[in-house]
């Protein structure tokens, strides 16, 4: 069976761990968010609005099981939050392929997460913003031309 991004608009977070790898070999470093749903369901963080993936798929959920927890503190925002919706960034009216998608969960937290870069350059994470901070983040992004959040 497969499931599609919207699929999981309204269901609940039970778990959040990643992966962060220092060199990926081609001297990149690189960093993945799972997120796991009070349903069992495992997924990542997406890059396409229409992105489809097998529920219950074997390797996510063994990278899942073998990934680091967050901090508990951490943890306690997301957990028992439902899914919102997911933004994504479009240029031109093209997505931007280059961008995870940030996941919306009620009372106004939103997440998303820097997935590769140079080593030393950037910082990958998992990064997490309030309302505030989410339209500054939009703001941002769209005072540079052809550039929306939807």
């Amino acid at each position: 069976m497969k499931v599609v991004i919207k699929d999981l608009i309204g269901l609940e977070i039970r778990d959040i761990r990643f992966k962060y790898v220092n060199d990926n070999g081609y001297d990149l470093q690189e960093f993945t968010t799972y997120v796991k749903l009070t349903n069992e369901l495992i997924f990542t963080i997406p890059y396409y609005y229409d992105e489809e993936f097998s529920v219950f798929d074997e390797q996510i959920e063994e990278e899942y099981l073998n990934a680091q927890y967050l901090p508990k503190d951490i943890l306690k925002l997301f957990q028992g939050k439902k899914i919102v919706d997911f933004h994504y960034v479009f240029y031109e009216n093209e997505l931007c392929e280059l961008e995870k998608a940030i996941v919306e969960l009620e009372d106004e937290l939103y997440f998303t997460e820097m997935h590769n870069g140079p080593i030393g350059l950037n910082t990958v994470d998992l990064e997490i913003l309030n309302k505030q901070k989410f339209k500054l983040f939009k703001q941002e992004i769209e005072s540079k031309e052809g550039f929306k959040v939807r």
